[in-house]
């Protein structure tokens, strides 16, 4: 699924996606209980340090992936 992440118009049923975005964009609507669900994962992930370090991990592992393609594609 792919989605605009600059787009400006949604309907009411896209109101989650579109919070959701703004969220991405460092735009938080703390009136959004999905928004904060997602705010509070955050935090959880920030403050232990095992999952931190997964997260972490996977991170790395998608820059990795995104190089390798890079290189590929050349």
């Amino acid at each position: 699924m792919i989605f605009n992440a600059l787009a400006k118009e949604f309907t009411n049923d896209e109101q989650p996606i579109k919070n959701f975005l703004a969220l991405m964009r460092n735009q938080v609507d703390n009136k959004s209980r999905f928004i904060t669900k997602i705010q509070d994962e955050i935090i959880k992930i920030k403050q232990e340090p095992e999952r931190r370090r997964g997260f972490m991990k996977f991170e790395l592992d998608l820059m990795d992936a995104r190089r390798e393609e890079r290189e590929e594609g050349k």
